[in-house]
């Protein structure tokens, strides 16, 4: 089908939903961008007086049980499944039904819980490659995707509400050139309403080593702390020896207490020995008694780092260290928790 423009009108219908939606997939002959500029001058001869939609897909690694979905305007909760059973966004595009997996017996869903459960606590986490379409909600006549008036991404097995608009689909997109357009996006003066969604979209390009280091280049700006506090969730998912490297140091050193925060607890998350390593060092040095809070309430909530506060707790340099571990044990629901106490309060 490549080298003509094909409108397809895909009308799904079953027992569980029925929907119709429309779907004009044409070909990118070209770069990713030229394509996408191709989508808006159809858009204008097919759909002149209507908001539309615009997008292609790309590859991504994600952990085995993840989805993905970003708006920065639009109702996620609403988005995603609009109070009915409809079609995914997979399905949409290539008008072909999904497997679907019904969990039947309880057996099954422990089995699942389990393996999900080792797949989150697994350090470095197994990534699996997945397809995320990248959405431009562009208004009536749009002629640049500098005019959006939102910017999305989606895994395609959510369901995905276009909100009655048409969607023009330009297919898969290379994840360099897609990297690129994103990057141009980031740095426009429209889009500056837009830089925590186009931070999250660019983490999904990993593991390009361009995608990395814009991450890092954002955490490293003076942009907004909602924007760098993105780039601190996106570069968490990367878990490489550079991206501990720059959680590390804005944990340790940046100006904004937020940051700091929110470093700390995205470093806790890893369950990695050298994450929680400087997590508990930072829970154990009283020169601020807010991070060292955030620090080893943080540790507490870790499988791997609640070791570490009751370690805290029983042998801690100072005691104003242990006092706030043991406060910290005392909140927690965790056996392990109860148990250290007890051993503390009998002196054994």
């Amino acid at each position: 089908m490549k080298g003509i423009v094909i409108g397809l009108l895909f009308v799904f219908q079953s027992v569980a939903w029925s929907t119709t939606e429309t779907v004009v997939t044409i070909p990118q002959n070209g770069s990713l961008e030229n394509g996408l500029q191709k989508a808006l001058e159809e858009a204008k001869i097919r759909f002149p007086n209507h908001a539309f939609w615009v997008g292609y897909g790309i590859e991504v690694m994600l952990p085995e049980h993840d989805t993905v979905m970003g708006a920065q305007h639009v109702n996620i909760q609403g988005t995603i499944n609009s109070g009915r059973k409809g079609p995914t966004l997979g399905e949409l595009i290539t008008g072909e039904p999904e497997p679907r997996i019904f969990v039947g017996d309880n057996k099954t869903v422990q089995n699942r819980a389990k393996q999900a459960l080792a797949d989150l606590n697994a350090a470095p986490q197994k990534l699996y490659p997945q397809q995320v379409a990248i959405l431009f909600r562009m208004p009536a006549g749009a002629a640049s995707l500098n005019t959006a008036s939102d910017i999305c991404y989606s895994s395609y097995s959510i369901h995905f509400d276009l909100e009655s608009l048409p969607l023009i689909w330009v297919g898969d997109g290379d994840a360099q050139q897609s990297l690129a357009l994103l990057e141009k996006l980031y740095g426009a003066e429209h889009s500056r309403n837009f830089k925590p969604v186009l931070v999250s979209a660019i983490g999904m390009h990993r593991p390009l080593p361009e995608a990395n280091a814009f991450l890092k280049s954002v955490l490293a700006s003076h942009d907004s702390e909602d924007v760098r506090a993105t780039a601190i969730e996106a570069l968490s998912y990367v878990r490489d020896a550079g991206a501990l490297n720059a959680l590390v140091q804005t944990a340790k050193s940046d100006p904004s207490m937020e940051m700091r925060t929110t470093a700390i607890e995205q470093l806790a998350e890893w369950n990695d020995p050298k994450a929680l390593a400087v997590v508990r060092e930072i829970a154990e040095t009283p020169s601020t008694e807010e991070l060292q809070q955030v620090a080893m309430q943080a540790l507490s909530e870790s499988n791997d780092g609640l070791s570490s506060v009751i370690e805290i707790a029983k042998h801690g340099k100072n005691a104003q260290t242990r006092r706030m571990a043991i406060e910290i044990l005392g909140d927690s629901d965790d056996t392990r928790a109860r148990k250290a106490l007890i051993e503390i309060l009998e002196g054994t």
